[in-house]
């Protein structure tokens, strides 16, 4: 079962969004960036879903912290020549503006880890 954030809640009822949706928002956002070549599964989320059974495709993982707000792992390829702190940075802006603007979720932090680099032919 995926977990499911709760957002918000009225007298109308309550709204929740998984935390695939998330991850998904967030995918798009990391992939939008100039210099990312592909989104990756870190090898622990690869074990862990193995273990769970748990089919998340998006190399994003997505962690509820105690203080209400959400922390992103993103695990990319990049391309060879690219500035990667730039693009590190441009990821973590897209992502938290993306998932705040999309759902009203904070995200506390979003760490990135390069996998890879991708050299051009």
């Amino acid at each position: 079962m995926t977990k499911n954030t709760n957002i918000a809640s009225s007298n109308g009822g309550r709204v929740h969004i998984s935390e695939e949706v998330v991850a998904r928002i967030a995918y798009i956002a990391a992939k939008e960036v100039d210099g990312v070549v592909d989104i990756l599964k870190s090898l622990p989320a690869y074990v862990t879903d193995i273990i769970r059974k748990k089919g998340s495709k998006s190399g994003i993982s997505v962690k509820g912290l105690e203080d209400g707000t959400l922390q992103l792992d993103i695990c990319i390829s990049v391309r060879y020549g690219s500035v990667i702190p730039h693009i590190c940075a441009r990821i973590q802006e897209n992502c938290i503006t993306s998932v705040k603007e999309m759902t009203g979720l904070n995200i506390s932090a979003v760490n990135v880890h390069i996998a890879s680099v991708v050299f051009d032919e």
